[in-house]
């Protein structure tokens, strides 16, 4: 039987194993011959460190253990300690909650290091919020979702998780009060990213907020989100539309998540439990003694400032903070259910889209830190729900072509996606029946596609040669 969460997959135990034993991450890492007289070197120490903090995968045995080495080797080793775990958070995008959780234990034992964990992360955020780079906006996001998790590990308050996410969606509105040229798509990406957060930590923010002032300042974060949202140009940027609107009317893919969002909301004000996502690991839950023990210990962030852009016009805004790419060929039932009860909620579908263009993202070939895995190996292990394993993988093919067809230009070359879904056609037995469907359903509605994006879809099979 496959672990609870296999739902890709056909390579599972193979990547596990390259996992497990560092191979794939050893060219990021120097070499490991020993020193003087057989023994580790300093350098050699570090980097076991290093990549014991890279593969934790979340196990109770194995994050109380790392904890505990972490712990020992603390003081002397605060430096690599903290730009390791830094570095995790901001490049290994589906473990947000894993090093979550490693941070809650040290808390117990080393608060002085986890109050440093805690100022690194809100400067590292500033830092990245103010960057024109395209790769600092997505580890924008994981920053942010990293310090949303924190109160539910003891290591922040609620308030002040979100007093640090109010501080952005102000940012936001702020642009909108001031309405210079192209305000509106940084804008969009400041409530984007505070929206993206919620899927991970809006249930313990939600539980958190039934104690102190954390629950005005939730609504209050939740008002401004809406002022925000009452206030900017509703629509797609028509540039970035992939598909004309059959009906005239396209939907605005910040308002959709806002609409996912304020669904979870309603429903956990009767039952926290809605804001429960089956493809977000509970990993916390082990350590619920070690982490209220350790709340004593709670830190105070910095404030933080959130820097302002500017922009020539919409044009140069768009280019740097273009639309999400998404595409819906499929009709919702087989992508993600109906929102039942007991089956898949609305938040399900947007976490694992997220998990996927991340995925890209952090194993695209040539990134910068050496990776040799494949990404579609590890889009196959992804924590992805198991009772459907059919709609996983609609929402795979849907959300790669997705991002394929993405305009302007995709974040990738055309040929690192055709290579990923290929691999995963090889790899997964039903994967070409799911991902026909999807190509099926495009090319009926190819009338209405952009014509740079029919560009990039590669010819139906028996489809004649081009004449030109």
């Amino acid at each position: 039987a496959r672990p609870p969460h296999d739902t890709m997959g056909d390579f599972r135990g193979h990547k596990r194993h390259r996992r497990n034993d560092g191979s794939h991450m050893r060219p990021m890492m120097g070499g490991r011959g020993g020193g003087r007289g057989g023994g580790p070197t300093p350098n050699q120490e570090l980097m076991e460190m290093r990549e014991a903090i890279i593969h934790c995968n979340g196990s109770p045995e194995m994050l109380r253990n790392l904890a505990g080495l972490l712990a020992h080797d603390l003081p002397s080793l605060t430096e690599p300690a903290l730009k390791f775990i830094m570095e995790c958070v901001t490049e290994l995008p589906v473990k947000t909650p894993v090093y979550a959780a490693l941070v809650g234990l040290l808390n117990v034992r080393v608060p002085e290091f986890v109050e440093e964990v805690v100022r690194a992360a809100i400067e590292q955020l500033e830092q990245k919020l103010g960057s024109s780079d395209p790769d600092d906006k997505t580890r924008a996001r994981l920053l942010l979702r990293f310090i949303a998790c924190l109160p539910s590990v003891g290591v922040i308050s609620a308030e002040h998780a979100l007093e640090c996410l109010d501080a952005i969606v102000c940012g936001a509105v702020a642009a909108a009060d001031d309405a210079n040229p192209g305000w509106q798509p940084r804008a969009d990406f400041l409530v984007y990213i505070v929206l993206a957060a919620m899927p991970w930590a809006g249930g313990s923010l939600s539980a958190h907020a039934e104690t102190g002032n954390a629950a005005e300042i939730f609504d209050v974060l939740l008002s401004s989100v809406e002022e925000y949202l009452g206030r900017r140009s509703r629509g797609p940027d028509p540039a970035s539309m992939t598909f004309a609107a059959a009906d005239g009317r396209a939907d605005d893919w910040l308002e959709e998540l806002w609409g996912r969002v304020n669904e979870v909301r309603k429903a956990g004000a009767v039952a926290i439990e809605a804001w429960q996502v089956k493809s977000v690991p509970a990993v916390v839950e082990p350590f619920a003694e070690e982490i209220a023990a350790g709340s004593v210990n709670s830190h105070t962030p910095p404030p933080i400032a959130v820097p302002k852009m500017t922009f020539t016009g919409a044009a140069e805004a768009l280019a740097m903070f273009p639309v999400r790419p998404r595409l819906r060929a499929l009709a919702q039932a087989q992508t993600e259910g109906l929102w039942e009860a007991g089956d898949w909620g609305p938040l399900e579908r947007y976490v694992a889209e997220e998990y996927i263009a991340d995925t890209l993202w952090a194993f695209e070939p040539g990134f910068r830190r050496g990776a040799v895995i494949p990404a579609a190996e590890q889009l196959g292990t992804l924590p992805l729900p198991s009772d459907h394993p059919e709609r996983c993988q609609f929402l795979v093919a849907e959300t790669l072509f997705g991002e394929m067809l993405a305009l302007p230009r995709p974040a990738h070359p055309c040929a690192f996606y055709h290579i990923v879904i290929q691999d995963l056609c090889k790899a997964i037995q039903s994967f070409p029946r799911m991902m026909a469907k999807v190509v099926g359903k495009m090319f009926s509605e190819i009338g209405r596609m952009d014509l740079e994006a029919r560009e990039r879809l590669p010819p139906p099979a028996g489809a004649p040669p081009p004449l030109f």
